[in-house]
């Protein structure tokens, strides 16, 4: 499965998108092409750690 993270973890700077690769597929039929294809997480993220958490990020 797909587990892909195209926006990073950087909430810091909220308006820069980074594009979405488009080769996941093509990677996907060429290494397991008889093996179903499943996108777990395709998405940004960013973790609060134990503390205050960051001013830049909301």
């Amino acid at each position: 499965g797909l587990d892909g993270y195209p926006q990073r973890f950087d909430c810091s700077i909220p308006l820069v998108w980074n594009s979405v690769p488009q080769t996941y597929h093509d990677y996907h039929t060429s290494v397991t092409p008889s093996q179903p294809w499943y996108v777990l997480e395709c998405q940004a993220g960013s973790y609060d750690t134990w503390g205050p958490a960051s001013g830049r990020c909301f």
